[in-house]
């Protein structure tokens, strides 16, 4: 396996709130690893400059990339022109992750022998009804992969031309990503506790549900509330 990167990105309102999950990448069981973090000058969204915090320094195995703006795309798309095919493992600002994330991922993986882009939950579909699916006992392929508690993915799952500025549905970023997909997506077990991922509680709760037709649904609310549904969009690559 090639070096293994872990990608995010943030908002400048956000940004002094993710030291909890670099923590948790820092207690990681597996450690031979990079954490890339994707930070624009300026954000679209919310009108502001991207500041560095001084205290990031401390984290050694963290690299900061600036960019430019990329919207929903910002967390791994930066990242994925950048290396040729090393596996890329997207992360959320505002989860803190169970020490052995990465090392389940790495064993997923080989399972697949680099051919499927994993995930820890996801949504199916059958006719017209759709399904969520995680956490599970057996791998189980899905058509979105929900991206959330950790995604796992390829340069080759993508065709890079159709990567385009997407501001709109910045909330949607790994759902979008998911579409964009060339690869079988699989939702995968996970030995050990499946419910392992708890919320930085100073953020709100935003989830994003792909539809394998393209349409995402938004939910956002409070942490530990079952959210609203806030709005409806279409994922756009232009």
């Amino acid at each position: 396996m090639d070096k293994l990167i872990v990608s995010f990105t943030t908002l400048p309102s956000r940004i002094d709130n993710v030291y909890k999950m670099l923590d948790s990448l820092g207690e990681q069981s597996y450690k031979d690893f990079e954490v890339h973090a994707n930070i624009p000058y300026y954000s679209t969204l919310e009108n502001e400059k991207y500041i560095i915090p001084d205290e990031w320094s401390k984290y050694k195995f963290l690299k900061v990339y600036r960019t430019k703006d990329w919207g929903s795309y910002t967390k791994l798309y930066p990242t994925l022109k950048r290396i040729t095919n090393f596996p890329v493992i997207t992360v959320d600002d505002d989860i803190i992750y169970h020490k052995d994330l990465v090392k389940e991922f790495i064993k997923a993986d080989i399972r697949y022998f680099g051919e499927r882009a994993l995930g820890w939950c996801g949504v199916w579909s059958k006719d017209d009804s759709r399904f969520f699916v995680g956490p599970t006992e057996k791998d189980t392929e899905v058509d979105v992969i929900e991206g959330y508690k950790g995604a796992l993915y390829y340069k080759k799952f993508f065709n890079m031309s159709k990567y385009r500025r997407n501001i709109e549905d910045y909330w949607c970023d790994d759902t979008v990503t998911s579409l964009l997909c060339k690869a079988k997506k699989m939702v995968c077990r996970f030995k050990g506790d499946t419910n392992f991922e708890p919320r930085i509680e100073s953020f709100p709760y935003v989830k994003a549900i792909g539809m394998p037709d393209g349409g995402i649904k938004i939910r956002v609310g409070e942490v530990g509330s079952r959210g609203r549904l806030d709005r409806s969009v279409k994922a756009t690559f232009k």
